[in-house]
């Protein structure tokens, strides 16, 4: 037998323990989540933060020690023991830490630096360059302050006491923000993962082909339903892609969509679903904290805006499916619909109810996780009755398992994340930067809110091809909201203006992840797909500037003028979709859609009044009617069906 041989032999049985270890320890740590809140005792949310994010980085490390590579693996061998001990050590000193007196320990300062040293080199295992490149800049800044040229002077931070600073004054990964990802997000996401272990996927799947039989454009129209509703119970688009899109785009490419019109359609779909109430996406939490407002708030503001969004959507979409050689889908006898998984609505249903009567929403979605599981278990056990073997359970209960199972990885992944966003936060916050970099963009700007929210608006979109969407809204956030909103901007306006455009992202090349993981299940050109994807979304990028130039449409209506605001501003965005899509109920001719554009910026320009808007309404009104009664003419004199 030879060396490697040898080798080889002994290490298959460590790396089979190590990979069976790490499955448990990940189910563990989803199943913990729910526990905290019945059977376990509660802990302070300090040893709470403490401990969830230590077993978390070494949940992490010990899943990359089965990386191939010697060096590899004594590396993320050091970095899992620079988890460990620093959590053992804090967690065992809450109680001095949240009292400080007098000098601290020698062990303080090297257990917060073995901390940072593994907080930032998982973020950059699991994210990206771009949050540890920054952490360290900010580090050096604090550091050397003195340094520094004009507004950016101050005396510098000692070293020492920067990492003190840290994890020893029970901030940094400890703070806030890593605190509510995860008593908050962590618990959604679990909630996410037990509704698709139900098998809510298939009753999905029954919608599509209850709708996709009926209209031209049924399965485009489809797509961005179903993906849009499940992604508002999930809140990850790419995850979203990979479930829903797993039978919307064949279903798209079957009924005649281009493969990169189904990745566009899909992608766009998954995305938008980020910012459609109940879960919204992990950066509303956050908003909620920064704005000091009850999530069931955030969620309800953010109801008109979506279903704007939505509704553009679908009206491009069916513009596509009408001018593209697409066609209904028919459907053999046993695809048809079947409604057998309709019952997990109700644990949706119960989510929104108990937001909408004020449970705090990790209550919320702990009382919609209980309740789906009850239900599943209750299917399984009468499928397995009925089938008269019991062994059944085990295949029927295994997709649950497996989607616990990905849900960990989504919580490992969202919490290096809040730990590296928290020691982001920490660092900007130490030498007053936010302020500092407020009012250079103040100065640099001239004091004009225009070039302020033009810079932000690319910051946002910018940090948001690389970021996720909590790690975007968050840096944009602390570092231009102050600005706009000392400029006059309401701040509910600011945060949502930063919260859609990061979301926006996701569909913006060079990047757009929801997109290119739309293109390989459709086997798409990425580039044209993504194209297509900001055309068909565009209302991404024209909403957040509504919020800054029309904040009424963020509050219910309750005076006549706010009424036709919330009217004029819904005919301007369909105006939008009108004259890019060239199509309204009929195709829409080049004179007629300069005249919607035009209808557009009346009805959207800042200032004019409510004459102006009560003209673009009656316009709209007027243009949409004539386009329809002429639509008849004008797909007769077309020799092929018209294409902007």
């Amino acid at each position: 037998m030879t060396a490697g041989t040898l080798a080889s032999s002994s290490g298959a049985p460590t790396s089979s323990f190590v990979r069976m270890a790490s499955r448990l320890l990940k189910i563990a740590l989803v199943l913990y989540i729910p526990l905290a809140f019945t059977l376990l005792p509660p802990p302070s949310t300090f040893h709470l933060v403490i401990g969830y994010t230590g077993a978390v980085l070494v949940l992490h490390f010990l899943q990359a020690m089965l990386r191939p590579g010697i060096l590899r693996r004594i590396w993320n061998g050091l970095n899992l023991l620079a988890s460990l001990l620093p959590t053992l050590w804090f967690i065992n000193a809450v109680d001095r830490l949240s009292m400080p007196l007098g000098q601290p320990p020698m062990l303080d300062y090297v257990m917060g630096f073995a901390l940072l040293v593994a907080v930032t080199e998982a973020s950059r295992q699991a994210l990206d360059w771009v949050m540890p490149l920054l952490a360290a800049l900010l580090l050096l800044y604090n550091v050397f302050g003195s340094s520094m040229p004009g507004v950016l002077y101050h005396p510098g931070i000692a070293f020492p006491r920067v990492i003190l600073q840290m994890a020893g004054s029970l901030s940094g990964p400890y703070g806030d923000i890593p605190t509510i990802i995860i008593e908050v997000v962590a618990m959604f996401l679990v909630f996410g993962a037990v509704v698709q272990g139900a098998g809510i996927a298939d009753f999905f799947s029954s919608l599509t082909t209850w709708i996709s039989g009926r209209i031209k454009s049924g399965a485009g129209l489809t797509a961005v339903s179903i993906s849009s509703l499940f992604g508002a119970i999930t809140g990850a688009p790419v995850a979203n892609v990979g479930t829903t899109g797993s039978f919307t785009i064949p279903l798209m490419k079957r009924a005649g969509y281009t493969p990169e019109q189904a990745a566009a359609i899909e992608g766009v779909a998954a995305t938008g679903s980020q910012i459609i109430p109940p879960i919204l996406g992990t950066a509303a939490f956050l908003m909620a904290q920064f704005l000091n407002k009850p999530y069931s708030e955030i969620a309800a503001v953010s109801l008109f805006p979506a279903l704007l969004f939505i509704t553009c959507v679908l009206l491009t979409v069916h513009a596509l499916g009408m001018q593209s050689n697409t066609h209904p889908v028919k459907f053999e006898a046993h695809e048809r619909a079947s409604w057998a998984k309709s019952y997990l609505l109700l644990p949706v249903f119960a989510l929104i109810v108990a937001l909408t009567i004020g449970f705090s929403p990790q209550y919320a979605a702990f009382v919609a996780t209980l309740a789906t599981f009850g239900l599943f278990v209750v299917d399984v056990g009468i499928r397995s009755w009925l089938r008269g073997d019991l062994r059944s359970v085990k295949p029927l209960a295994k997709p649950m398992v497996d989607h616990i199972e990905s849900a960990a990885n989504a919580v490992i992944i969202v919490v290096i994340a809040g730990a590296i966003i928290g020691v982001v936060v920490t660092l900007l916050s130490m030498p007053l930067t936010i302020q500092r970099l407020s009012s250079a963009a103040i100065e640099m700007a001239g004091g004009s809110v225009v070039i302020i929210i033009i810079i932000v608006a690319f910051a946002s979109i910018l940090l948001g091809t690389g970021l996720p969407t909590v790690a975007t809204y968050v840096l944009v956030v602390l570092l231009f909201a102050p600005t706009v909103i000392q400029l006059g901007v309401e701040p509910l306006a600011a945060h949502m203006f930063v919260f859609y455009l990061g979301v926006a992202a996701d569909i913006s090349p060079p990047v757009a992840m929801a997109v290119l993981a739309a293109c390989g299940i459709a086997q798409a050109d990425f580039w044209k797909a993504s194209w297509l994807a900001m055309k068909i979304g565009m209302s991404f990028f024209i909403l957040p500037f509504l919020f800054i130039v029309h904040p009424s449409i963020l509050h219910w209506p309750v005076t006549t003028a706010h009424w036709i605001t919330y009217v004029g501003v819904t005919a301007a965005m369909l105006s939008v979709t009108a004259g890019l899509s060239a199509y309204f109920f009929g195709p829409v001719r080049p004179v007629m859609r300069g005249v919607f554009f035009a209808i557009a910026l009346m009805g959207m320009w800042p200032g004019l009044g409510m004459w102006p808007q009560l003209g673009a309404i009656a316009a709209f009104l007027v243009c949409a009617f004539v386009v329809w009664r002429l639509a008849p003419r004008v797909r007769a004199e077309a020799a092929v069906p018209f294409r902007p």
